[in-house]
Parts: C-alpha cells; structure tokens; sequence
C-alpha cells in the first residue's frame, strides 16, 4: 500500500494543510486549505471562485435545484468491472454494483447507501430532503437502438434501484412502485437489454412509443426561426417527481459534437424533429436546461464501463477503450472502459466523458473548455456558443471537485485531495500510490493556456537521485500519469519516500509521497 504526503510553500503550513507547489517569483497565487475527504483517491476542487474565470458568464438560467454540488463529480474506475477477453468481454455483476454504491457514498458524504440515496435529492427551506414515501421517481435508460454492452448497463440500473429502495422514511422503505424505468425512441427493448421484471419485481418498465403534448415542455427557437417550438414529451417523466438520468459512453456522427451522452439521451424524450447540426445545439441546450427535464434532474450516472467511440453509434458493439483505461491502470487488459461517471451536474459528467473519448484518441485528442461542443459550452454559461446562453453547471475542470475512486481504493489509504488554483492559474500536482497495485496515480493542473505543451514528470528518491524521467503532451487543464513505480531500467523501485516533480514551460510542482511494500 502507499502513502501520500505533501509539503506546503508559500504559506504558513499546518499539520493536515502541506502542498508543496513550487511558483514562478512573478507569479501571486492564493490557494485554499487541503481539503479532507472520508472517501475519495486523489481528486481536484477549485479554490478562487468562478467569477476569476477568463470566461464570461451569462445568468439567463441558473443551475436548478436538482443540481445540488454543481461541478462535485466522482470518476470511479475499476478494472475488475470488465472481465472475458477482448474478443469476448463481459461484466461482473458484483464490481458493477459495489462501483455504484461507493460512488452515490463519496459524492454525497453519507454512511449508508439509503443515507446517500435520500441526500442526492433537493431540500427544503427546513433543510429536509424533498423526496418522500410518495414521491415518483423516474429513470432515464437510454438504450435508443443500442442493446450491446456499449449500452447502459443493466447492473448499474439495478444498483441505482435497490439504493432507492434502501431509502428509509419512518421505517418503511421506498416502495419499487414509485420507480419507474423508462425509454422512447429507438429500436432496442428493454429485454434485450437485460432489464426485466423478474431482476426488477415490482418497477414499471416502459418503453413509450410517442410524446405527449404537454405544455410545459422544451421551448426554442429553431435556426432560421423567429417563433418558440414546444416540444412534448413522454408520461413516464411528466408523472414523476424527479428524474435520474442513465446514459452511456458513445458517439454520434457528425451531430451534437459526434457525442451521444447525458445531454442528447434526452432526445429519445421529445419529439425529434431536428436531427442535424444546424438545430441540434439549441434543440439539446433548451431540453436540458428548461423544462421537465431541467426540472426534475438529480442526478446522472454515466455507465462508461464499456464504451463507443466518438462520431461512433448509436448502435454497434463497445470499442477498445484500452487506450484510456492504461491511463489510469497500466495493468489493465481488457477493451473496457471500466468507469462510471456520477454527479448531479449532468454539464460536468458530459465534459468528463467527452475527456475519457479524447484520452482515448491515438493521438489522443484536447479536452479544454473550448474543445467542447457548442451546446455543453452554451448550456454551461460560456459566451459564444450559441445565441441563447445558460449557465446550469460546471464545465471548467478548474472549478469542478472531482472524487475519484480507482480499483476500489480510496483516500482511506492516500491523505486526501489536493486544492488546486482556480482560474487561469490552476496549478499543482498530488500524487497517490494505489494499495497493492505497485504504481502511482499523478495528477497535475496547469493553466489552461497550457494545453498543447509537453510536460515534463521527474521522480526522484529520498536522496535526490533521479529515478524515472517521463514526458506527456498537456490536453486540458487536470492531466494525468500512471508511474509504475519502476527506474530507468526498468527494475521495481524499493519503499520509501519520493518527490515527483513536474515541469511544463517555466513552471514546476513538486509533492512527495511514501511506498510501502
């Protein structure tokens, strides 16, 4: 197992509060305190607030009171979640759940699944949970003509549903009555997929086969319009009281930025008059952020175990997702995946998917805030995207509180999670050595006027020897590096404490850490 422990400079160090983060003379920097967490592997929270952002923001919309922790978002990887071999993979059923249950634990703080499940919903002025023994709750599982592996797992929906049912409300648990599981456009069925009423006794499975007309749907105007459209859309939603997005990992050729996530699985919601790149992006802003949909949303959960590619899909089986799964695991040999995004910002999940898919890449591809598609900026607040502008969530990694989990491991054995810079100066480094695993997961921010450089990731020992030197080409704000705690040679390093530094353009960050073996 492994120990992470850093080192303050530049301000007045407390024992629990030690970055070290070597700046530039010219450079003025404040940074907040080293936050702890019960439950996460290393992860990032902005610092300064987003009003220090280079990016203007529009105030048309706010994020709506389902979005509870805009930008706090757990990243949960587990290689063990796909097994088989990469001609005939599969999933195991018992990571797939523990993935979910950790996850709705770590981004809610709670101590129990049921505890956790109830505080991901919106609460009242008295500060208790809106959620009751009444309430209906609906779950999207756009599955659309895709019943592969690529689709929404099966096993996450289950998970999502027995957590739902281990809600507690003066001892009587949440009903399965109150929870429906729902879809409309698209060929695939809900048996083909695996959701069926003997793994789900007593939820209302339907797949609907038109919309309604009801009048408080998506509102918008299409290109080369001066009149608003209403779009209906299914009863399933219009009857509940909140809605908890499913969507999976694939893309769509040349449409809605060739990404098919949590913002277009709503399309299968409404009426799909438009289906090119002209009326798409307002289409899918307006959809997600007004409306039943902007309404009733409390939560996504982006299964990623198995994945399509970018401008690949709807339909087709997963593609090798090897590529990004090295990147957090270089022991990893299967095509999956294997991640589950949650938060209820649904802009933060659709920004870190589209970052798995450009990890992906062979080259892989940038991932910044101005390599997202129009319609996430424009929903995002970011001006330019698009003429209507919303401001629902968070899409600068800069300001997002990103939680991770790997292989089931926590930071109940890494010290917690680094505070990085907010705005244009976004700037440090933590780095966790993974119990058991023998390597070390590095993270490190730069500014995004970075993106693009190479960065150079020194490891040295105790002594200041140099270990292992290795390079990488900066994509996006918050990068990262697999160290398989191994010399130039190549040879297993022993125990003991060492400092990673890195350096991209004149700028360095340092942290030291302890393997223990």
């Amino acid at each position: 197992m492994g120990h992470n422990t850093t080192v303050g400079v530049g301000a007045t160090e407390q024992p629990w509060d030690r970055v070290s983060i070597k700046r530039e003379k010219a450079m003025k920097i404040s940074r907040r305190s080293f936050l702890e967490s019960s439950a996460a592997a290393a992860a990032m929270t902005a610092s300064g607030g987003i009003a220090s952002m280079v990016m203007a923001k529009e105030t048309a919309l706010a994020a709506g009171s389902g979005n509870k922790w805009p930008g706090r978002i757990v990243v949960n990887f587990n290689k063990g979640a796909v097994t088989g071999t990469a001609g005939n993979p599969s999933y195991d059923q018992t990571v797939v759940k523990k993935m979910v249950d950790d996850s709705i634990l770590l981004l809610t703080g709670a101590t129990t699944v049921g505890d956790a499940w109830k505080a991901v919903f919106p609460t009242n002025a008295s500060g208790a949970a809106m959620v009751t023994l009444q309430s209906k709750i609906a779950i999207k599982v756009p599955m659309g003509f895709n019943t592969s592996l690529a689709a929404p797992n099966p096993y996450v929906v289950l998970a999502i549903v027995q957590g739902l049912e281990q809600m507690v409300f003066n001892g009587t648990n949440f009903p399965a009555a109150n929870i429906s599981i729902y879809d409309m456009m698209g060929s695939g069925t809900f048996s083909a997929l695996g959701i069926t009423a003997a793994l789900f006794p007593g939820v209302t499975i339907t797949k609907e086969s038109g919309v309604q007309s009801y009048s408080d749907g998506a509102a918008y105007t299409p290109v080369g319009s001066t009149t608003k459209t209403v779009k209906g859309y299914t009863a399933t939603l219009h009857a509940s009281d909140f809605l908890i997005n499913v969507p999976s990992l694939r893309g769509h050729a040349d449409y809605a930025g060739n990404v098919t996530l949590g913002f277009k699985s709503h399309y299968g919601t409404y009426n799909p008059d438009y289906h090119d790149d002209t009326n798409t992006p307002p289409f899918l802003s307006c959809i997600n952020c007004t409306g039943p949909v902007y309404n009733k949303t409390v939560l996504t959960v982006l299964c990623a175990i198995f994945g399509l590619n970018e401008s690949n899909g709807p339909g087709g089986s997963p593609q090798d997702y090897s590529t990004y799964a090295k990147t957090v695991d270089p022991t990893s040999t299967t095509i999956g995946a294997n991640t589950l995004l949650m938060s209820t910002d649904p802009i933060s999940v659709d920004m870190q998917a589209i970052k798995i898919m450009r990890l992906n890449k062979k080259p892989a591809g940038a991932y910044t805030v101005a390599d997202m598609p129009p319609y996430l900026r424009a929903s995002a607040g970011v001006t330019g995207a698009l003429a209507t502008i919303y401001n629902i969530g968070i899409i600068d990694e800069t300001a997002m509180d990103i939680r991770r989990i790997i292989n089931g491991v926590s930071s109940s054995s890494v010290t917690g999670r680094v505070s990085l810079q907010g705005g244009n100066s976004f700037y440090g480094v933590v780095a966790s050595p993974i119990r058991g695993a023998n390597y070390t997961f590095i993270e490190f921010g730069v500014p995004r006027d970075r993106a693009g450089d190479q960065a150079v990731i020194r490891i040295f020992d105790s002594k200041g020897a140099l270990v292992r030197s290795m390079t990488q080409k900066v994509l996006g704000v918050a990068n990262h590096r697999v160290w398989d705690e191994t010399n130039a040679a190549r040879v297993p390093v022993a125990r003991g404490t060492y400092v990673v530094d890195v350096a991209c353009g004149m700028q360095h960050m340092s942290t030291h850490f302890s393997i223990i073996k």
